[in-house]
């Protein structure tokens, strides 16, 4: 039985230094700066203990949690900021069976300026109300050039006029940031791409 997945992780934090991270003790990633990616890396489901230090200082431990991850699952863990520190958002790329001609794109709200978020493609009210911390569902679009805006309690926090999506591909929009300094991060999702 074929019980691998896939993980990478993404520094969200607006407010943290670089990390390094560890994985059972193991480094995983150096120095991972906000708004950074880790490329996927390939394991066994199961249990993982997360590390998380200050880059280049392994004297205090920043954050330590326990995940649990699950064969044929394709993983992003985010590090995002709560009220008291920092905790790890585990997001799973869910979709698997697409339409070659579209494309699909979701959001993520780990920006915690932003408490509900509503996402307006091309003028038209898509996704109303993501709190922070929470992913939207998928949306079925044909390829192209779409004008983005994120809006929180009626006022404009972000705008791309030139949002680009292709046929094939699956994508996460990850809304980061403080308020007056938000971002959009458009990875294209792990199951366009990898193999089981």
């Amino acid at each position: 039985m074929n019980e691998i997945c896939y993980v990478r992780f993404l520094n969200a934090s607006a407010n943290s230094p670089a990390f390094d991270i560890y994985v059972n003790d193991k480094l995983f990633a150096s120095a991972l700066s906000y708004k950074n990616f880790t490329e996927y890396f390939k394991g066994n489901m199961g249990e993982y203990n997360i590390k998380i230090y200050k880059a280049g200082d392994k004297k205090n431990i920043i954050l330590q949690e326990n995940v649990e991850l699950f064969m044929n699952n394709i993983y992003t863990i985010a590090i995002i900021d709560i009220s008291n520190g920092l905790t790890l958002n585990l997001i799973g790329d869910h979709l698997r069976n697409l339409d070659k001609n579209y494309a699909y794109i979701r959001f993520i709200n780990l920006s915690p300026s932003l408490r509900n978020l509503d996402i307006v493609i091309n003028n038209v009210l898509v996704i109303s109300d993501l709190e922070y911390g929470v992913e939207s569902n998928y949306l079925k679009i044909l390829p192209g050039t779409y004008n983005f805006k994120a809006i929180s309690y009626g006022e404009l926090v972000l705008e791309n006029p030139r949002l680009v999506l292709d046929a094939g591909k699956i994508y996460s929009g990850y809304i980061v940031g403080n308020e007056g300094d938000i971002k959009i991060l458009l990875p294209l999702e792990g199951a366009t791409y990898l193999k089981f």
